[in-house]
């Protein structure tokens, strides 16, 4: 509940820097799909095949930049849509996602090969679990700053022993995102389809208006979607490790010292003062971050004490 509320919170402390970093992301996303697939119509259509590269280009702008602005959001800094842009390390993010969609390959290839059909499942069941035990790695790579390799194992040694935990909050999620978009997109469509009807189905006007509204629907369900999930990611990062690394006392420490500097992900990792402390697994079992809520200060739904 906090860290689902959480990511609600961060947006709303920073919509221009949330939600109009994806919008503006998802748009030019968009757009240049659009002149592409023109171009291509007009030329070869091998020119579609441009399209990758951009969308995955624009896409590592937005999930790093976001990471980036929720990140510092925890610490009580706020971020413009340019500095989360700078701050995106989007070619890092770029080799993070082609890693792990290799690693995919690398699990589906040889069991579909293998088991033939009953591949499929087994190769669905090693892409669930893998995913949530890898899901913390572009958050690493970009509030860690490390490679995408060690960001790899960084998400699975902070995952390792909460995988249900962390599964069930992915699941939630995703429910809440599909009953947001079905709120958000079916007003858009029922209106659109009613604008098509009342034309002649052939007129120009009606046909922009049905296709602007679907648009605009794709846009603010997608933007919506994907800072949410977004959100979360960051959220159950910061969780990890807080219930593992005691970052928890590092941040409190640090605000009640006027000292949070934005670079306490990185600085207080493994190896610190904090890690391996009183509780099993290096955890603070006498800490003031017991597993539930975040008591007192700045951090969506309850907070690091001192964050603003």
């Amino acid at each position: 509940g906090d860290i689902l509320s959480g990511a609600f919170t961060l947006i709303r402390q920073n919509p221009g820097a949330t939600l109009g970093l994806t919008a503006a992301t998802v748009t030019t996303m968009a757009v240049a799909l659009l002149v592409i697939v023109l171009i291509a119509s007009a030329t070869a259509a091998a020119v579609a095949l441009v399209a990758v590269p951009v969308c995955v280009f624009v896409f590592s702008i937005q999930l790093g930049g976001l990471s980036a602005v929720m990140g510092r959001s925890l610490l009580g800094h706020r971020l413009t849509i340019r500095e989360a842009a700078r701050q995106s390390r989007a070619g890092w993010v770029i080799l993070g996602l082609l890693l792990l969609t290799a690693l995919s390959i690398a699990i589906w290839a040889p069991l579909i090969i293998a088991l033939k059909g009953w591949g499929v499942l087994v190769a669905l069941l090693l892409t669930a679990w893998l995913a949530v035990m890898v899901s913390l790695t572009i958050p690493v790579v970009v509030l860690e700053r490390r490679g995408p390799i060690s960001a790899i194992g960084r998400s699975w040694r902070l995952v390792l022993g909460s995988y249900w935990r962390v599964l069930g909050i992915y699941v939630l999620m995703y429910i809440i995102t599909w009953v947001l978009s079905l709120v958000i997109s079916l007003p858009l469509q029922l209106v659109g389809g009613l604008a098509g009807g009342l034309g002649d189905g052939t007129s120009n006007a009606t046909l922009s208006l049905a296709l602007g509204l679907f648009a605009i629907g794709e846009i603010v369900v997608t933007s919506l979607t994907l800072t949410i999930e977004t959100g979360v990611l960051v959220l159950v990062y910061a969780d990890m490790r807080m219930r593992k690394e005691g970052m928890d006392l590092v941040l409190q420490q640090a605000a009640q010292n006027q000292q949070l500097t934005g670079d306490e992900f990185e600085t207080s990792g493994p190896g610190s003062a904090y890690t391996g402390g009183a509780g099993p697994g290096g955890a603070y079992t006498g800490s003031a971050y017991t597993g539930g809520g975040y008591p007192g200060g700045g951090y969506p739904g309850g907070g690091y004490p001192g964050a603003s």
